[in-house]
């Protein structure tokens, strides 16, 4: 049986696109394309694992809304998917113990990415 995965990211097609490959895989996906009313979807929805943009309403909104999630339920994955390495040239990861202690995410992927790396990452988060 298929996860429910909660996506949220501003970029439509992108939410198409990661919508109907979850779902072509036996998964339930519940979108949202801004931060605003995500944590209130969560809370609602229950999600397996949550995929979140950085920048959403404001630079910042994934991570606010990740630190939301790991707070209100740390055992939920979280996997920030972001591509302000591509357009700032930034790099942001959570390896070392400080980042992690800031960037409240089980997984940071920077994109492009395959579906497949998501799905992997679900999957193993999950277990």
């Amino acid at each position: 049986m298929g996860k429910t995965i909660m996506v949220i990211d501003t970029d439509v097609a992108y939410l198409k696109m990661i919508k109907t490959c979850f779902t072509v895989d036996g998964h339930k996906v519940i979108t949202c394309d801004q931060a605003e009313g995500a944590f209130e979807t969560f809370l609602e929805a229950k999600p397996d694992a949550v995929v979140t943009g950085i920048v959403l309403e404001t630079e910042d909104a994934g991570f606010t809304l990740a630190y939301q999630i790991k707070k209100a339920s740390p055992t939920t994955p979280v996997i920030i998917v972001t591509d302000v390495i591509e357009k700032t040239g930034i790099e942001f990861e959570a390896v070392l113990e400080e980042e992690k202690s800031w960037i409240k995410a089980d997984a940071l992927v920077n994109k492009p990415v395959r579906m497949e790396q998501i799905e992997a990452l679900i999957e193993q988060l999950t277990a």
